[in-house]
Formats: C-alpha cells, structure tokens, sequence
C-alpha cells in the first residue's frame, strides 16, 4: 500500500541522516496478521461507482489473508530481537513464505511481471 511505500522511503532517509549519531533505523515490514484492523478498516465507495466491485473483490482478498493471518505475537517477538540486537538489519519481513518470496520476487523480476502477478491475485 501507499502508507507502508511512505513509511519504508521515509525510513530509509532518515537511517541515512541519523546513523552518523549511531541511531539505527530498522524497518520490519510485517505481512498478514490476525489483528484487529481488518474489523475496523472502513470502506469508502458507493455502490454505482465504476470501482465498487474491483474494490471489494480486492478488500475481500485482503480480509481473507488478514483474518488467515499468523499471531501479532511472532512480530512482537522479533521488535524485541531486533532491539536487543546490536547490529540489527536494515529491513525484516514477517509473514508466511509466500510473502517473503514476493520481497525476493520484486528484487529480480521486472517491474510489469510483479505488476501483473498483484493484479491477479487481488482481482484487479
């Protein structure tokens, strides 16, 4: 999502800013988890929108993953590993394999490709 892109590129410059004063800026970038933002997430369209059903097909597939999500728990676990190491790595992704495979994925298949396999399996 948009949010999470803003977060890891916002991150990224502030590591580069603040680790001459030794601050570590680590970014964990946690796939889908039972939580309880699924059940409080709003969704905005109307019905005769053009974007409603593509819309909801693609909440839908989020919920889905969402609700079949791991525990928060194994998150919280790895903040504590990640703070009390004292070289932690710049980026961690939490999440089943699929999801980590899809980091890799994104690294070496062009950009289009990546695009078209997002497309696919959230219905757009």
């Amino acid at each position: 999502s948009s949010s999470k892109f803003a977060i890891e590129g916002f991150s990224e410059a502030l590591r580069m800013e603040v680790e001459q004063f030794g601050i570590r800026v680590v970014v964990v970038e946690p796939g889908d988890f039972k939580t309880g933002f699924t059940s409080k997430r709003e969704k905005y369209t109307e019905e005769n929108s053009p974007y409603y059903e593509k819309f909801y097909k693609a909440i839908s597939r989020m919920e889905k993953d969402e609700t079949e999500g791991s525990n928060p728990r194994i998150v919280a676990e790895l903040i504590y590993k990640i703070i009390s190491s004292k070289n932690p790595h710049d980026k961690y992704v939490v999440g089943p394999f699929s999801e980590k495979l899809f980091v890799i994925l994104k690294k070496i298949l062009p950009e289009n490709l990546i695009y078209a396999i997002f497309k696919m399996y959230y219905g757009l």
